[in-house]
């Protein structure tokens, strides 16, 4: 989680926990401190949590007052089974299902709530301080946008669920726009994607693992990015690895210095480019020109990398299987099959998660010849028969 969180720091966002107490200092005072600042509060949920005398006492009660008083945000991100739904923090919106803690969840769906709450965060603190009450002379009040109802003099949670909704037609239509021009443009990799109320949009770059993001921020910027994630961590520092060690002839096709994360605290890594055209808030008569940046560095970014990254394929392709507990891959016609270190089966078809997977899998076993039972005469759940082809398929190649 810390990962994810700390992309916010590059937008000014500051974070604190209690691991930033120095020893010597008040840490009583320190921690009332940090309530009193705290403009959005994330809550490890728990049935630790939930018992903590100190957390019951000291923790909630001014964060509870913050939010009534202040709006501050609180989201709860349920770690493990507990009674959430039984408690008064009940009343506010869990980032995750109470009934699908985090310890329930595979690692790569964990991430996913991770980048949910990322953003959650960035929402909230993008969104205006609840209005404080204004004299019937108040000032002027900003025009409204195109597509927008005129303003109303709303506090608390009605104007931050105003500005959020306001957000999300903003990014409705800027990626409408945006994948129309890639379309134009010829760029195929967002070709079966729909606009998002999300700040971003990802597809596949053609080889397993691999996805170009388009980014963009409300303000001042937006960005594209190579995102490395196979499901095992190991693995893509290995791949972003090789990749730096290209990254001067890579930087060069590209045609400008990028930004390589590696992220070693987080699953995934990144190369990402900055475009400096403006963000959402910039007037929408000034979208074209940061859509057509972005997708032409989408267009440079794709030049530069694929050829790399179709060789790292084709290099993996004809080594020898691993024989650890690492991810095993194969590719059969259009699908790429997957086992991850979790024992998780994914299975891909041209680049695209296929969901569900297990009638793929029953297609591609029959026609391998592999029985669809197991050793006790029951049908193989997903793992099993993932497994199995994988085997199967890796002891015909080596045997060709």
């Amino acid at each position: 989680m810390r990962a994810h969180l700390k992309l916010l720091e590059r937008h000014g966002i500051s974070q604190w926990d209690d691991t930033k107490i120095k020893p010597g200092t008040h840490w009583r005072e320190e921690i009332r401190s940090a309530l009193e600042r705290a403009k959005v509060a994330v809550l490890l949920v728990s049935a630790d949590f939930l018992a903590s005398d100190f957390i019951t006492k000291n923790e909630l009660p001014p964060l509870l007052k913050a939010a009534q008083e202040r709006g501050t945000t609180i989201l709860a991100l349920i770690v493990r089974p507990c009674s959430f739904e039984r408690t008064e923090l009940a009343r506010f919106q869990a980032v995750n299902p109470p009934s699908k803690p985090l310890s329930d969840l595979s690692s790569s769906r964990r991430e996913r709530w991770y980048v949910k709450l990322s953003e959650l965060i960035q929402d909230a603190l993008e969104s205006p301080a609840p209005a404080a009450p204004e004299p019937e002379s108040g000032g002027p009040t900003a025009p409204a946008e195109e597509g927008d109802a005129p303003p109303r003099k709303e506090a608390g949670a009605k104007s931050k669920s105003g500005e959020l909704a306001r957000r999300h037609r903003l990014r409705l239509r800027f990626w409408e726009q945006l994948l129309d021009l890639a379309r134009e443009k010829g760029l195929r990799f967002h070709s079966n994607r729909s606009p998002s109320t999300s700040n971003w949009i990802g597809g596949p770059a053609g080889v397993a693992g691999y996805r170009f993001n388009y980014v963009i921020w409300m303000e001042d910027a937006g960005a594209v990015e190579l995102n490395i994630d196979t499901g095992d961590k190991r693995r893509n520092k290995r791949l972003f690895d090789a990749l730096l060690s290209r990254k001067a002839e890579i930087e060069a096709a590209f045609g400008a210095p990028m930004d390589w994360h590696r992220l070693d605290d987080a699953r995934r890594s990144s190369v990402q480019y900055i475009v400096r055209e403006g963000g959402l808030t910039a007037p929408e008569k000034e979208w074209p020109a940061v859509q057509t940046a972005m997708v032409e560095a989408m267009s440079r970014l794709a030049a530069a990398v694929q050829p790399h990254l179709r060789a790292r394929a084709d290099t993996s392709s004809r080594s020898k299987p691993a024989l650890d507990n690492s991810i095993r891959q194969v590719q059969l016609g259009p699908y790429t099959i997957r086992e991850l270190a979790s024992g998780t089966i994914e299975v891909d078809r041209d680049g695209k998660q296929v969901r569900p997977t297990k009638p793929v899998l029953r297609e591609i076993a029959s026609k391998l010849n592999i029985s669809l039972l197991n050793q006790s005469g029951n049908r193989m759940n997903t793992r099993q028969l993932g497994k199995r082809i994988i085997t199967r398929a890796q002891q015909v190649r080596a045997d060709a």
